[in-house]
């Protein structure tokens, strides 16, 4: 007879918190970062994102897909980590300013420019709306995994979901993009 393989058996190994870090340390840093953590907050939400998930690494479903998960960790991170009055985490001068980048179109010619342009648009986005973009446009989850990472019923994700989609593109096209003429 022979031994039933780990997806056959519905069984799949315990990942290590080591492996996970060295696997998934570049994901994270991204999905803060288009989460809208700022550049000099990066290391520290980084840290509390695996921090928590040391805490909780033995209650991971290993038969699911693992950055969904860690996505959770950064949103509700990134969460805490938004500017409100006596947090210390106001508008820095290095932050977006509230024209963005090229916000006049121009020098929107290159990739380079092109994926300031985008970003800019991307960090005017308020955080609950750009999470769901993110996790469903950039990182290709379904909008039921979307959901589930944001804690929020699945109609709330499709609509925060179809908001981001139309305010991204309107901010696009307002900032005079190069790129192709965007409509939701």
């Amino acid at each position: 007879m022979r031994p039933e393989s780990a997806s056959s058996s519905g069984y799949a190994p315990r990942l290590s918190f080591r492996d996970v870090l060295e696997r998934e340390l570049d994901f994270v840093w991204a999905c803060l970062h288009r989460l809208g953590i700022a550049e000099e907050d990066l290391e520290g939400a980084v840290s509390q994102v695996f921090s928590r998930v040391k805490d909780e690494l033995a209650d991971f479903d290993p038969t699911r897909r693992l950055q969904p998960w860690l996505a959770g960790f950064a949103y509700r991170v990134a969460l805490e980590y938004r500017p409100t009055p006596g947090n210390g985490l106001e508008k820095r001068d290095s932050d977006v300013d509230a024209e963005g980048p090229s916000a006049s179109g121009e020098d929107c010619g290159g990739a380079g420019d092109d994926r300031e342009v985008l970003s800019g648009a991307l960090q005017k986005l308020d955080l609950e709306r750009r999470a769901v973009f993110v996790l469903h446009v950039i990182h290709g989850y379904s909008i039921s995994e979307v959901a589930e990472v944001c804690e929020m019923p699945i109609d709330l994700a499709q609509a925060r979901l179809w908001l981001a989609c139309a305010e991204f593109v309107q901010i696009l096209n307002r900032a005079g993009w190069m790129g192709e003429r965007l409509t939701p």
